[in-house]
């Protein structure tokens, strides 16, 4: 009798459906965002000096920025220079620039300009932010 029982048991046991939970739906995934960010500072035309914090406003769809700022001046003997004063990417909306990179010659009257993008999860950048000029003091 136990044997039977017990047969009886295993076929009901291998003769119930197995549940399945349902797949997880799967979540767009933002590649890129739609529009430029922001700039919040410095404003247009600017007198910089160290440190500087580079602000922008945050953009939808966007896993980080890029931020560049270049500069152009004339040094010592009428010789023109141009030259990188940023280039880098972060996830936040400000950077704080403690110093000026090193340079042949002193910063003091470069003109230049700033400008950011958002990037997407995909490294898609959306369009970047309208350029901002500065000088340097």
């Amino acid at each position: 009798m136990r044997t039977i029982l017990a047969a009886c048991l295993l076929f009901a046991a291998c003769d119930k459906e197995e549940t399945v939970p349902p797949a997880p739906i799967p979540q767009p995934v933002v590649c890129c965002a739609s529009e430029a960010p922001e700039q919040f500072s410095p404003s247009h035309n600017a007198a910089l000096s160290a440190p500087t914090a580079w602000r922008w406003r945050s953009v939808q769809g966007a896993a980080r920025y890029a931020i560049e700022a270049r500069c152009d001046w004339t040094g010592p003997g009428g010789q023109n220079y141009s030259a990188t004063l940023l280039s880098t990417t972060t996830t936040d909306t400000m950077i704080v620039q403690t110093d000026l990179p090193t340079s042949p010659v002193s910063w003091s009257g470069a003109q230049g300009q700033w400008r950011v993008v958002a990037l997407g999860s995909d490294n898609t950048a959306g369009p970047w932010s309208e350029y901002r000029n500065f000088s340097i003091q």
